[in-house]
């Protein structure tokens, strides 16, 4: 199975997220630390996603890169932790886009899975 492009835009994302907690100011070490445990399982997932040698797991492993995204996205609501708009808009937008991304892949995989 080849790693396409929605992939690696999903495994560039994460790794941008991993760089954006330094990058970007937080205002705590426990924004800090969600920022980079998320990034590489978003990372990983994608890879998981891509690289998966049976297509059920790969199809699994693009449920995980969606959960992720969507944790993304909300974390920063759900967590309660200060942090300037810059940082919450990056998580938003790169949680949006892993989402759909991921979306885009299981729906790919299942029409792959029905054929």
């Amino acid at each position: 199975m080849q790693m396409n492009r929605k992939s690696w835009i999903n495994v560039a994302l994460g790794l941008w997220l991993v760089v954006s907690a330094f990058a970007l100011p937080h205002y705590s070490g426990i924004s800090v630390t969600q920022d980079v445990v998320t990034g590489l399982f978003v990372a990983l997932a994608a890879l998981w996603a891509a690289e998966a040698f049976g297509e059920v797991v790969s199809l699994v492993a693009s449920w995980v890169v969606v959960l992720s995204g969507v944790w993304t996205v909300i974390a920063p609501f759900v967590l309660h932790y200060e942090r300037p708009a810059s940082a919450v808009l990056n998580e938003v937008v790169v949680g949006l886009v892993v989402t759909a991304l991921g979306l885009a892949n299981v729906v790919a995989k299942a029409m792959d899975l029905k054929a």
